[in-house]
C-alpha cells in the first residue's frame, strides 16, 4: 500500500470496516466464553461429560 493509501478515505473506511468486525468477533468470543463457563458449571453438577458417554 503506498503513503498516499494510508491517510487517504478509503483507509480510514477500511479502518473503520475492521474495527467493527474486530467488535463483533469480541462480542462472539465472549459469548463463546460464557457459554463454556455454563458448560463446566454443569458438568461439576452432574459428573464429567465423558463418563456418561458410557463406551
Amino acid at each position: 500500500m503506498s503513503i498516499k493509501g494510508l491517510f487517504g478515505q478509503k483507509y480510514s473506511e477500511n479502518k473503520t470496516i475492521n474495527i467493527e468486525e474486530f467488535e463483533q468477533q469480541i462480542r462472539r468470543i465472549n459469548t463463546l466464553e460464557v457459554h463454556v463457563n455454563r458448560l463446566l458449571k454443569l458438568e461439576t453438577k452432574i459428573g464429567p461429560i465423558s463418563s456418561l458417554k458410557g463406551g
